[in-house]
């Protein structure tokens, strides 16, 4: 089974690539990793293995927030099970945007934790049509395991 690496995560690196010289070597093979891997599918493991070397770098060089990365990173780590590291970032970001609330409430509700889901949603200031459904979708699936 494989799945197609987010490009959200891609240009997230190239904003941080462009920014800073200290860390460019380091970004600049993760980023040829990344590009890599976004333009065909790759087996789930290496997916995840480079989201955990993209989001320990990311942690390690106390980047500046950048709501593209941050995002990306967010994202992959709650497709790649790792809800934990995921919150972490969405924890570290100055203003949560619609699409990481999604992907953590998503990934709250994929693990069976509704009230940490929930709280996301509470605090979501701008909330669409999708992060409904993910709230429709986490409560359906907690009716159906009960």
């Amino acid at each position: 089974m494989g799945i197609v690496l987010e490009c959200t995560l891609c240009w997230g690196l190239v904003s941080v690539f462009l920014r800073s010289e200290v860390y460019a070597e380091k970004l600049a093979a993760l980023l040829e990793g990344v590009l890599r891997a976004s333009t065909c599918e790759i087996v789930l493991p290496v997916a995840s293995s480079l989201a955990k070397q993209v989001h320990a770098q990311v942690v390690k060089s106390n980047v500046e927030a950048d709501d593209v990365l941050f995002t990306g990173l967010v994202d992959s780590d709650v497709k790649s099970g790792r809800v934990d590291y995921a919150r972490r970032v969405f924890d570290m970001m100055l203003e949560k945007n619609v699409v990481c609330s999604t992907s953590m409430i998503l990934g709250y509700m994929n693990q069976g934790s509704v009230k940490e889901a929930e709280y996301i949603f509470k605090r979501t200031q701008e909330k669409d049509v999708v992060v409904y459904n993910a709230m429709i979708e986490g409560y359906s699936k907690s009716l159906e395991t009960a």
